[in-house]
């Protein structure tokens, strides 16, 4: 009984430690038909919906340098800002180019920097 107890934990603990490996979220494709990830930044989550997709990254850099890599980035490849706000917790900004638009949010918590793209088709 003794042995089959300790068989059972190790291939429990074999497969929970499996689990983040095959959890990993990719980058998704029509956001970065868009814009490239965020060099250096980890994919916490992403989501594909009928009106587009969404993705939170997050890094180590600062609020600032982040979102100036994507505004930078939007701009230059065609996109109309439509709105850029700051405030305490950090940037936003909204860009449209026909009937695309595209959403950033940086914010920073205590330990990282979170960015949330979306992008979906104008109403």
């Amino acid at each position: 009984m003794h042995q089959r107890l300790l068989v059972f934990t190790v291939v429990l603990g074999c497969l929970l430690m499996a689990v983040p490996i095959s959890a990993q979220v990719n980058y998704p494709d029509d956001i970065k038909s868009v814009v490239a990830q965020y060099p250096g930044s980890q994919v916490e989550m992403a989501m594909k919906m009928a009106q587009g997709s969404q993705v939170i990254l997050s890094s180590e850099d600062s609020t600032e340098k982040v979102y100036a890599s994507y505004k930078q980035a939007l701009s230059s490849s065609g996109w109309e800002n439509q709105m850029e706000m700051n405030h305490q917790e950090g940037i936003q900004g909204h860009w449209r180019q026909g009937d695309k638009m595209f959403h950033v949010v940086v914010t920073k918590n205590d330990e990282k920097t979170q960015i949330v793209l979306m992008l979906g088709r104008s109403q």
